[in-house]
């Protein structure tokens, strides 16, 4: 692994000369290491008790975020069920995630015992675990904004899967974008189009930036795809009640690398 060093120390050199190019070096050491370690952790297919241990812990976790601040509202609530309503669940799966979410929520749940054994059965599907903190970010932004306490609590979460915070700033930028986008499909009377995404969103979605070239932005774009594919999510334990979640990211990444294509193109 070792564009993510070279891509540092361009986008360095760039904006802050040879300490900038440092800097860059090592920032994307860092996000080398990552994707090795993800790459290492891999395995075959998940079995019933990942299926189990995704599902659970997604739930568990939006009620612990919602709490987090001090109390649940109502617009925490809200999103649990838009999230409930947007994946299909059957009427016993939504009783179900109902209660694993006042599971978390409650007093008595066990957070860093419940980490460890999310960690431990997700281990080796490190595309599961980049959903589920995705999932955490998007239910802490569910009033609109990151409560210091939830930032804590994610932080929390972080250490436990081995982010650090550079991959969370990056991550988080990644969701805000792809819930503008969002957001906008669901008030819009119809699908939303390509060219109605921001370019500045469809940077963000792909974790880029404008000065980045083509073939960066390929490769970012290929990264996302493979990371959150449906069908390598699924082969990983996601289960079939929630690859609504990972159809919606990928089609907020296709949007988004078509805009910037088309954007180029017309600059041309």
């Amino acid at each position: 692994m070792w564009w993510g060093k070279a891509l540092g120390a361009m986008i360095g050199l760039y904006r802050g000369g040879p300490f900038g190019m440092l800097l860059g070096m090592v920032v994307g050491h860092g996000i080398d290491q990552l994707l090795a370690r993800m790459l290492r952790r891999s395995s075959g297919p998940a079995t019933p008790q990942v299926h189990s241990q995704f599902f659970e812990s997604t739930f568990q976790f939006m009620g612990h975020m919602a709490k987090a601040k001090g109390r649940v509202e109502e617009v925490d609530i809200a999103f649990a069920r838009s999230v409930m309503t947007r994946i299909g669940l059957t009427p016993a799966q939504r009783e179900r995630a109902v209660e694993l979410f006042n599971q978390g929520k409650s007093p008595d749940f066990d957070r860093d015992e419940q980490l460890r054994q999310l960690t431990a059965w997700l281990a080796p599907h490190p595309s599961l675990l980049l959903l589920f903190l995705e999932t955490l970010v998007q239910t802490a932004y569910a009033n609109g904004r990151i409560d210091p306490a939830e930032r804590v609590l994610l932080q929390r979460v972080c250490d436990a899967l081995s982010v650090n915070r550079i991959q969370f700033e990056y991550i988080h930028r990644r969701v805000l974008a792809q819930r503008a986008w969002q957001t906008h499909q669901q008030s819009s009377a119809g699908p939303r189009r390509t060219q109605d995404m921001t370019l500045q969103e469809a940077y963000d979605v792909l974790g880029v930036k404008a000065s980045d070239d083509d073939k960066t932005i390929k490769i970012a774009y290929r990264r996302l795809m493979s990371q959150h594919h449906p069908d390598k999510l699924m082969s990983q334990g996601l289960p079939d009640s929630m690859q609504k979640l990972a159809k919606e990211k990928v089609q907020g990444i296709q949007a988004a690398y078509s805009a910037i294509k088309v954007a180029r193109k017309n600059a041309t």
